[in-house]
């Protein structure tokens, strides 16, 4: 009968899972490297119960952006604080793993993207280009994810609701709760704003291998939304 299976899907096969290995290592590096805490990592570490916060990076946020240290301390440790506290919900933990679940049992190497984006790279290093080298995540030469599925959007578009919703309502407790300790949270909030806008370069490579963008700009809406509840109907 022949071997009918696609050379390119069992090549990449073969070296997908120490390549991924390589590329999630690399991300959670990079991230420890920018993460304020739990709360600042996009995607909960919903297996990691406590609160964590990473002290170096929060003391070099408030000194980037000319920020009272104490008071980005009270902030950082509140925000931690109601991150755990709305993770922690049964009803929220089981929807968001639900959803979480769904889109990563959808993916499927997609060999066709890949095999297009290496033809449009020349000479020996295109590979590399594509995936990155050691010690870096996966290359900007990339132009699509490695891994697709046929809801891929719609399932991307749940899980970024809901970590706006994390992310936004827990901004929202804080402010509600201890703003007026704190009279620097409106420049704490904008410089957090800002920096959700601009994607760290794990989620740049987390995004290129998933395609999942969490899109965390849109927790400022959230927060909007929740303060606007709140101001109507108390």
């Amino acid at each position: 009968t022949g071997d009918t299976a696609d050379p390119m899907a069992q090549a990449m096969g073969q070296f997908m899972p120490s390549m991924l290995g390589m590329q999630v290592g690399s991300m959670m590096g990079f991230a420890s490297q920018r993460a304020l805490g739990q709360f600042d990592l996009g995607l909960p570490a919903l297996d990691q119960p406590g609160r964590y916060l990473i002290v170096p990076n929060v003391e070099a946020f408030a000194t980037d952006h000319q920020l009272d240290a104490l008071q980005v301390r009270l902030w950082a440790a509140a925000m931690e604080s109601a991150h755990q506290m709305i993770v922690n919900v049964e009803w929220f933990r089981s929807e968001l793993l639900a959803r979480v679940d769904v889109f990563f049992a959808d993916l499927h190497l997609d060999t066709s993207s890949i095999e297009q984006q290496l033809e449009s790279l020349q000479g020996e290093g295109g590979l590399q280009a594509l995936l990155g080298g050691e010690g870096e995540l996966a290359g900007p030469a990339m132009t699509g994810p490695l891994f697709t599925g046929p809801h891929q959007a719609d399932d991307a578009a749940a899980i970024q609701a809901l970590i706006a919703f994390v992310e936004g309502y827990g901004a929202h407790l804080v402010r509600r709760g201890l703003g007026e300790m704190m009279p620097e949270i409106d420049r704490i909030e904008e410089a957090q704003n800002r920096r959700r806008a601009e994607p760290s370069e794990a989620e740049e490579a987390f995004t290129r291998l998933v395609g999942l963008d969490l899109e965390r700009h849109h927790a400022r809406v959230a927060q909007e939304f929740c303060d606007g509840v709140v101001e109507r109907w108390g």
